[in-house]
């Protein structure tokens, strides 16, 4: 999403084109600090995709993302074109709408997030140890715990 919101706001639409990376619980909070200093636009929600996806929905480019991979993008492709309208020609705009396609908007799979990570890497001349070194995550150990009754609890 950070590349997304460079290529928008290169092409002055960063305030017009409605834009979110929607997070859930399993998202490292070394990842949120970084997403707030970058100043993407984020939503917390439920763990889950189904708690996801609807919230994504509501964006001309939405997205998420989980860290056991789960994750997409969806575009609503009528009003990015209309925002695109005679930046056609911007290599900015050929960026943004040749990323977009790559998502698969049905199942979010790892291939298609991978060769975004790829296009993303190659048009900035990053290595992985360089995208790698973006930001530190926080250690963190996931426990399993039992409980009478689970409704008792909000995450």
């Amino acid at each position: 999403m950070l590349y997304i919101v460079e290529l928008l706001t290169a092409l002055d639409l960063k305030d017009t084109v409605s834009h979110c990376l929607v997070n859930t619980a399993y998202a490292n909070s070394q990842a949120l600090s970084f997403i707030k200093e970058n100043a993407i636009n984020t939503v917390m929600v439920p763990t889950g995709v189904k708690n996801a996806h609807p919230v994504v929905q509501n964006y001309v480019i939405g997205a998420n993302d989980e860290p056991n991979g789960h994750g997409t993008i969806c575009v609503k492709w009528e009003q990015l074109d209309q925002a695109l309208e005679g930046k056609e020609d911007m290599i900015e705009a050929k960026k943004l709408r040749a990323l977009l396609r790559i998502s698969n908007v049905y199942v979010g799979d790892a291939i298609s997030n991978l060769l975004m990570i790829e296009a993303v890497l190659r048009d900035r001349d990053w290595s992985i140890n360089t995208f790698s070194s973006m930001y530190q995550e926080y250690p963190n150990k996931m426990y399993k715990a039992v409980v009478a009754n689970r409704a008792n609890f909000k995450t």
